[in-house]
């Protein structure tokens, strides 16, 4: 079994091992330290990339037999038996640790605000989310629910981790029972929330920083709540309010007032299109009566033959309609221009 060093130290960046395993793979090379600093996907959250000597680690999975092995692009340039030092991506790994240590709080704010237990978590490259067994989750209990995961956060809780060995596991009170027997790693903010869990963490709730709720959706008679964790929710923030700006600025009005400055807009362009569609109708019956008029006598019926400047198809098919009403009557019509129909 390869040795966690992230374990100890979730701020680790880089780390020296000897090299047990190298093996050449489809795209690349596999490669088994003695220990890593590189986290395995797992739970949820994806593993870390970074570099291995001069490779570059774009996967590490967890064997079945407890060994972490590490994907590199290409051709190592090393051998068994060497030491090698791995560098970790720590942008991408604190940005995950933010996510999972936001997760954790969110999960014992839903216990606690409305009731509601996880189910399951997704942690993606750009949003994460958990699945809840809460039918429905009203906008108040929503509001109530940010509040009181963003409290924690701020509290700035000390983050501990500690192993216990499983029968000891009942006196902490866990969210949900561990998956694993024997010694299980347990990660407490500090009076808040106790969980079992293999993952890398912030030292202290506030390095979460902001916790935003982005959506929520009715999810196999459960609730599926999307959120995202301090430098994601800046960056979705700064977003979200570039557009709302460049909105106002279209809508002359304030970011704040966009909704009520849409939604006069979209009623006032429906009231448009009803007007516009009437008077399309006055005309198309208009124009159908003096095509009739103008059509040529064979034998009972009334031939209607028209070239008509670059009209759209639907007008066309609109006008032919009223002209072929009548059974006695032959009709050809063509729009001419950009597009021939």
């Amino acid at each position: 079994m390869t040795e966690r060093l992230y374990r100890q130290d979730s701020f680790l960046t880089q780390f020296s091992a000897r090299v047990l395993e190298c093996a050449p793979i489809a795209g690349g090379s596999a490669v088994v330290l003695d220990r890593t600093g590189f986290y395995a996907a797992a739970g949820g959250q994806p593993c870390d990339f970074g570099r291995l000597g001069g490779g570059q680690v774009i996967d590490v999975n967890e064997r079945q037999d407890g060994v972490i092995v590490h994907t590199l692009g290409a051709s190592p340039d090393f051998a068994i038996g060497d030491t090698v030092t791995g560098t970790i991506d720590f942008r991408r790994r604190f940005d995950f640790m933010q996510q999972h240590s936001g997760q954790h709080l969110l999960s014992q704010a839903l216990v606690r605000t409305i009731g509601a237990e996880t189910l399951s978590v997704h942690f993606g490259d750009d949003a994460s989310t958990v699945d809840v067994d809460s039918a429905a989750i009203s906008p108040a209990q929503l509001d109530a629910l940010e509040d009181e995961v963003n409290r924690a956060a701020q509290a700035d809780l000390a983050v501990i981790v500690r192993e216990v060995p499983d029968t000891e596991v009942a006196a902490y009170g866990l969210r949900r029972p561990p998956k694993v027997a024997g010694m299980v790693r347990i990660v407490e903010f500090e009076g808040y929330d106790w969980s079992a869990c293999g993952g890398t963490h912030v030292s202290r709730s506030g390095q979460v920083g902001a916790i935003v709720l982005v959506r929520l959706e009715k999810r196999r008679g459960g609730t599926r709540l999307t959120f995202m964790c301090g430098n994601r929710a800046i960056l979705h923030h700064r977003a979200l309010n570039t557009q709302a700006l460049a909105l106002g600025e279209r809508l002359s009005v304030a970011a704040l007032d966009v909704l009520p400055a849409f939604d006069r807009w979209r009623d006032e362009g429906q009231a448009l299109r009803s007007r516009l569609s009437e008077a399309t109708e006055q005309l198309l019956d208009a124009e159908a009566s003096r095509l009739r008029a103008a059509g040529r006598r064979i034998g009972a019926e009334n031939w209607i033959v028209a070239v008509l400047d670059g009209r759209e198809p639907e007008e066309v098919r609109a006008l032919a309609k009223r002209l072929a009403s009548d059974a006695q009557t032959v009709v050809l019509l063509a729009s001419a221009g950009a597009r021939t129909f």
